[in-house]
Order: C-alpha cells, then structure tokens, then sequence
C-alpha cells in the first residue's frame, strides 16, 4: 500500500510553511526560568505542527500543546508537565520539587533584602527632612505669622 505523501515531503511547501504563524521570539523570562531548572533545556518553534517544542542538549522531550491539543503559549504550565514527564535530571519527583522549593527560597531571601535595603534607604532619605519638621512646623509659622499680624 502506498503512503500518501504529506506536507513534510514537500521542501518548497516545507519551506514556506516555517514563515506562517512563526513565533518572532521567545519570552526571554521563560528561557530564563527554563535554565535555571537545567541549563541544557531550550525551547524550539516547530513550523510544520506550529508549536512549541523542548529539547535538552539536542534530544526531543515534549511538544507545548493545549490539552485539546491546540497551541499554548510557553508559560507555567510547560514547567509542570516537565516535573510529571522529564525524568533526567532528576531521580524522583521529590528531588524535583526540594530543587524548586531551594529556589523558591533563594528568592524569596533575594526579595527580603531587597525589600530591607529599600527601607533602610527610604529612611535614611527622609531623616533630614523628618528633622527639619520637627524643628518648624509650617503651619504653626502660618499661625504665628497671622496672629502677629492681628495684634
């Protein structure tokens, strides 16, 4: 029985095809997240299924797909299915979820120095000006001054 020759045999059409609902780019802050799980992780555009796919170091792991199998955006939920479904870096899924939880915790500290250091900065910024209000008070001056004005 003969195959019916597909879209994928076609060069010219082939071609074409990597030039129609392409993708500009990728959201540089889920490439970011992606290397930080595991720097040889990448996401390429597929233009002939016209999706997203994830590779680690060359090798196909999964294709980016709704759950109708319609397209998806990269966002969260491709790092979900990469905890169910990558199995390579780590040896269970209790590794995999203590990996994030440390990360989650590195920034969470990263975020509460940069909070305190915000603070610290904001109070040492107005201290001159919280000084100088104590020593005048505008609105009493006013007060003064009209009084004064009265007498």
């Amino acid at each position: 029985m003969n195959r019916r020759p597909s879209i994928e045999d076609n060069p010219v059409i082939a071609e074409q095809l990597k030039h129609v609902h392409s993708p500009r780019h990728v959201d540089k802050g889920f490439v970011q997240d992606l290397k930080r799980i595991d720097p040889l992780l990448e996401s390429r555009w597929n233009p002939l299924k016209a999706r997203w796919e994830i590779y680690r170091d060359g090798l196909y792991i999964m294709t980016v797909r709704s759950n109708d199998g319609g397209y998806r955006h990269l966002d969260n939920r491709v790092f979900q299915r990469l905890f169910v479904i990558d199995t390579v870096r780590y040896a269970n899924s209790h590794q995999f979820v203590r990996a994030l939880r440390l990360e989650d915790d590195k920034l969470m500290t990263m975020k509460r120095r940069e909070q305190d250091d915000f603070m610290r900065s904001c109070s040492r910024d107005m201290q001159p000006m919280l000084r100088a209000r104590k020593s005048f008070n505008a609105n009493r001056a006013k007060i003064d001054a009209q009084e004064k004005g009265r007498v």
